[in-house]
């Protein structure tokens, strides 16, 4: 049997169909024949599933600490927040790595990533206290009103 979400789908439709076949057109040959074209058919009894994979988005063990872009009081300062479990880890996703170098050596950013990418620590972990660098400008555009919210509140707390 298949793996994965189509041969899970695959197997919920056969027994399915098994069930509504046993239980209600088991006794009677002539029904079971005349109605089994129209239960393996799309729409009776099933929809295919609708399947969206997720990118895997490439990460970097120790990316902040390997990056020869950021000055050491960086890697610091990022490494004391992984260590202390503050929205910092030690194995980040590249393009976070990237953004920080690139916020660090003061250019402009552009961050577009998927849902569940670390967007927001793009652009938050640059604007952290602490740090020697300061913001001069956040403009995140968020897809939904309460996700606006959320960062909103993340941003205030610090």
């Amino acid at each position: 049997m298949a793996n994965g979400a189509n041969g899970v789908h695959l197997q919920l439709r056969e027994a399915l169909e098994d069930y509504i076949k046993s239980q209600y057109f088991g006794k009677s040959p002539i029904l079971l024949s005349a109605v089994q074209n129209k239960l393996d058919q799309e729409g009776i009894l099933y929809q295919k599933p609708y399947i969206e994979s997720s990118p895997a988005y490439k990460s970097e063990l120790n990316g902040i600490q390997k990056s020869s872009k950021l000055p050491d009081w960086v890697k610091a300062y990022f490494d004391a927040l992984a260590n202390a479990d503050l929205g910092v880890y030690s194995s980040p996703f590249c393009h976070q790595v990237e953004a920080l170098e690139a916020a660090f050596s003061g250019k402009d950013l552009f961050v577009s990533t998927g849902t569940g990418s670390g967007k927001t620590e793009c652009f938050m972990w640059p604007c952290g206290r602490g740090t020697e660098y300061t913001c001069q400008l956040v403009y995140a555009w968020c897809p939904n009103d309460h996700h606006v919210s959320d960062e909103c509140a993340c941003f205030r707390s610090g």
